[in-house]
């Protein structure tokens, strides 16, 4: 997967072994963002997501060793990034300061300053059983800057797509 900044540049994962890119949506060469760290047994970093800044972007950083998995901030600027938080997935910045990944299945909003790229709170269940992540995919969950949040719950067998509102 890849994000898109206010600015054109996309960020994005080459192959699913791989640091993350950055090309202009004008063309290019795409140029290495991140890079590995070997002492953390670091073996890619994937699904990047643009916070509301267009400057600085959430990614995961998967390991050999499952326990060091985490949520990763990035930035256009620098290739410096920093752990937000230990993570089994994917991370998305969700309106009005929320961090949304999975935590032992269920899906949970940290509360997320935005301007200070802190979390500020406790994190918060929201769904339980929110299909995860594999080693090639994000897990099943998404929101929109309108406050939408669409997930995806039990098995991949017999799928159903089902309109909720926020009363249910």
């Amino acid at each position: 997967g890849g994000t898109w900044s206010r600015d054109g540049t996309i960020v994005f994962a080459p192959n699913p072994m791989t640091v993350l890119h950055r090309v202009s949506a004008a063309g290019g060469q795409p140029e290495p963002l991140t890079v590995l760290d070997a002492a953390r047994q670091e073996n890619s970093h994937r699904w990047p997501h643009f916070l509301p800044d267009g400057r600085h972007f959430l990614f995961f950083e998967r390991t050999r060793q499952r326990e060091n998995r985490a949520i990763y901030l990035g930035s256009l600027d620098s290739k410096v990034t920093r752990q937000l938080m230990p993570a089994e997935s994917n991370a998305v910045f969700a309106p009005p300061g929320y961090l949304l990944f999975l935590r032992d299945g269920t899906l949970v909003a940290l509360p997320f300053d935005e301007k200070t790229l802190q979390w500020t709170g406790e994190p918060i269940r929201i769904a339980e059983k929110v299909r995860g992540a594999d080693a090639q995919a994000a897990a099943s969950f998404d929101a929109s800057q309108s406050g939408v949040l669409v997930y995806g719950s039990g098995s991949t067998v017999n799928q159903q797509l089902a309109w909720f509102n926020r009363e249910g």
